[in-house]
């Protein structure tokens, strides 16, 4: 089974040499025993990363997951290694890094490349004191959404433009 420490490592040194891939770069903020959290440069500081020794998981403020990527490395009779939370059938895998790359630090980018974008915004559902829940929506449809009888905010996502590259104002 990994640690924290390891997997936390081994993707800031991942990250080191492939932080070309994120639309949106994750930036260290916190490393303890129990993981490690980022946050992400020109994006609510409510949008974080954190990092233990079994899940990449991006989450909205108190309020919600929006997603995790979980792993528990085993390794097989033959050498090879696997995650034991994936059904048949499995991936296996030459070493511990390139599963990690390929079961998290990849489907990570994706999720960050695709759902973090300028004209995307965070909307917040739910009861008071009791539940609530989070959606990424373009702006457009957000507004629609403000009519829902459970709205309760929303928070633009990208904060910053960043000048001279691909995200300009929407």
């Amino acid at each position: 089974m990994i640690n924290s420490t390891w997997l936390a490592n081994e993707f800031h040194i991942w990250l080191i040499a492939n932080r070309h891939k994120f639309t949106f770069v994750p930036i260290l903020v916190r490393n303890s025993k129990s993981g490690t959290e980022y946050k992400f440069k020109n994006v609510t500081s409510r949008l974080k990363l954190w990092i233990d020794k079994t899940q990449f998981m991006i989450t909205f403020g108190k309020y919600d997951i929006l997603v995790d990527f979980d792993v528990i490395l085993d390794k097989s009779k033959k050498g090879k290694y696997f995650c034991r939370l994936c059904k048949t059938p499995r991936k296996y895998y030459s070493n511990p890094l390139l599963l990690i790359e390929r079961h998290c630090f990849l489907p990570l980018v994706e999720w960050i490349n695709s759902n973090l974008k300028v004209q995307n915004v965070a909307i917040v559902t739910g009861k008071l004191n009791s539940w609530s829940a989070v959606k990424l929506l373009n702006k457009s449809a957000a507004k629609r959404n403000k009519s829902d009888k459970h709205f309760r905010f929303c928070y633009q996502l990208v904060l910053n433009n960043i000048k001279g590259g691909k995200y300009k104002k929407a």
